[in-house]
């Protein structure tokens, strides 16, 4: 869709690469994201807020900045995102964009309303309008409430494993689950999330919540500990951003130095140096 709409503008036109950028950047692929934003200064963007005049070119920067999971950058991005919406009200997809980056800035009552005005744009029947009311009612905290939500969806006359993909209903209904501490139903869903989507970063950032848990209830075997620095490094690996795994990094550290043998000198440890990296990481 991304490539569709870019190359329907004009090739001297920067925007069609700040577009193609954006689409990147939720992909995680670094590389095709640099050259497509090299593309766009050199077609004369200069990533000044007044230089971009069009919807289009405040929505695409305002979504590559957004993906890049700065959040030195998140102010920026809303910006962005706000003033592509006054310019042109159509593109009412940004809303769900808004929705992450408050959730992601803790600004739930932002969030909240980005969702509503995103929902308000979909007809009350569609699946995805159900879904979004289910994120509304998680960010509420009714967690038990979104996930009967999700289930309905699930239960729909007609509905596909395809379309429970798009939906991306297994993501859902597996962080409801995390939220009501079911963690066996979870971590089946999770894995069936990155398994349709492996650069799914908050689904393997959900799996290392799943793996810690466990550590936390004393299942404290090598097994656990490896599949949740597994699960952290793949998190990080599409999402450097996400503090959750920089955290269980850190804490896996500790335990292995508690459970290192003593040395005279413990700074000459193999654990206290991944405890120091793990620190600076934070």
């Amino acid at each position: 869709r991304l490539i569709a709409e870019s190359s329907e503008l004009d090739p001297a036109d920067p925007t069609g690469h700040l577009i193609l950028a954006s689409g990147y950047a939720q992909l995680g692929r670094v590389p095709e994201l640099d050259e497509e934003l090299a593309r766009a200064r050199a077609l004369g963007f200069g990533e000044a807020a007044e230089e971009l005049d069009s919807a289009l070119e405040h929505g695409a920067y305002g979504l590559l900045l957004m993906c890049l999971r700065d959040p030195r950058r998140a102010a920026e991005a809303e910006a962005h995102l706000v003033r592509a919406l006054e310019l042109d009200p159509h593109r009412y997809g940004y809303h769900f964009s808004l929705y992450h980056l408050r959730l992601g800035r803790h600004d739930e009552d932002g969030a909240i309303a980005a969702l509503v005005a995103f929902r308000d744009h979909l007809p009350s029947g569609e699946p995805l309008f159900q879904v979004v009311d289910a994120l509304r009612l998680e960010v509420l905290g009714e967690h038990r409430a979104a996930l009967d939500t999700l289930e309905r969806v699930a239960a729909l006359p007609g509905m596909s494993a395809e379309r429970l993909q798009e939906l991306r209903w297994h993501r859902h209904a597996g962080r409801m689950h995390l939220h009501l501490h079911e963690l066996e139903p979870a971590e089946v869903l999770l894995r069936r999330a990155v398994e349709e989507a492996p650069t799914d970063g908050p689904s393997w950032e959900g799996l290392t919540m799943i793996q810690i848990e466990r550590l936390k209830q004393g299942e404290a075997s090598e097994t656990t500990r490896r599949a949740a620095e597994e699960c952290a490094r793949r998190a990080l690996a599409v999402s450097p951003a996400l503090a959750n795994p920089q955290v269980v990094l850190a804490w896996l550290a500790v335990w292995e130095l508690g459970h290192a043998p003593l040395r005279a000198d413990p700074r000459q440890s193999p654990a206290w140096g991944a405890v120091r990296a793990a620190l600076d990481r934070l």
